[in-house]
């Protein structure tokens, strides 16, 4: 867990036989695709608060996750980011970062 450009993000692992939601998160989500990560299924989802015609997008609540299984080691992998204006955020770039830095150590 940590804090950076302001946001909040959660990276998490967690043994499993299959893809599946680990991130903790309760939402009704907005948005939802389908996509890899290093490679890996992964299923990308996002929430907001805003309104289709919001004039303050900088005060608007988002949240984006991005979850991932990686059959090699049997677990899902789960990166999550909230908080106000995070459009500009690349969930996937990050993903991969952490995912290739858990792999390194």
């Amino acid at each position: 867990t940590y804090v950076y450009e302001g946001a909040d993000w959660v990276y998490r692992i967690q043994p499993a036989e299959e893809l599946t939601d680990i991130s903790g998160m309760n939402y009704e989500w907005k948005y939802s695709d389908n996509g890899t990560v290093s490679g890996r299924e992964a299923v990308y989802m996002a929430w907001s608060d805003a309104a289709e015609n919001a004039e303050y997008i900088d005060s608007t609540q988002s949240v984006q996750v991005v979850n991932w299984y990686d059959d090699a080691s049997k677990a899902t992998y789960s990166l999550s980011v909230s908080g106000r204006n995070i459009d500009g955020m690349d969930i996937e770039c990050y993903a991969e970062q952490s995912y290739l830095l858990s792999h390194n150590n």
